[in-house]
């Protein structure tokens, strides 16, 4: 299981590395199952139909091939196709879904991406951030692969109230993954 987290602030392609991160997963790697995880289903949606159209791009239909040809199911919710002699899976959730038992073709996500899946407004409230970190840590990131999965956050350094002050833990996710041990960060800005 490997777990990263990035800072970068506002205006920096954040989004934009992680769809060329998928790209990149699909491509060359043998991932099969890339779960999207942003603040609402429709970001998570509209991250998802922006992979697939660099996959349609004429450059990567040149050098890769077409995915079209092995395409099962292309919707919001979900896309699956075959290509490059692996199925491939992309389902975007919004944060709060529900994903437990999340099983598609007996697969469960192998890459979960989370990106800016914490509002502002989130970060503000106590309740809210420990609810949205619970269902983080408690719900989807369990919803893994059992034999591994790669975990990479992506979001913003927000101003944060205590919830925890014994453990450090604050109201700011991206924060709380800084000071967590079992993740690897780079956050600038």
């Amino acid at each position: 299981v490997e777990r990263y987290a990035i800072g970068l602030p506002r205006g920096h392609a954040k989004t934009v590395f992680l769809k060329l991160l998928c790209l990149y997963i699909i491509l060359y790697t043998n991932r099969q199952f890339i779960l999207v995880i942003c603040a609402t289903v429709d970001l998570a949606s509209n991250f998802v139909s922006d992979v697939i159209n660099m996959l349609k791009s004429p450059n990567i239909i040149a050098v890769y091939g077409d995915y079209s040809h092995g395409v099962q199911v292309e919707n919001k919710e979900l896309v699956r196709f075959k290509y490059r002699g692996r199925n491939i899976i992309l389902k975007p959730i919004g944060s709060g879904s529900a994903v437990r038992g999340i099983n598609v073709d007996n697969q469960r996500p192998d890459v979960e991406i989370f990106d800016d899946m914490q509002t502002r407004e989130t970060a503000k409230s106590a309740t809210q951030a420990r609810e949205l970190q619970q269902w983080m840590v408690g719900t989807v990131m369990k919803a893994r692969d059992p034999k591994r999965c790669l975990y990479i956050y992506v979001g913003n350094m927000y101003a944060s109230v205590p919830i925890n002050e014994q453990k450090g833990i604050t109201s700011c996710i991206l924060e709380n993954l800084k000071n967590n041990p079992l993740w690897k960060s780079w956050i600038v800005g």
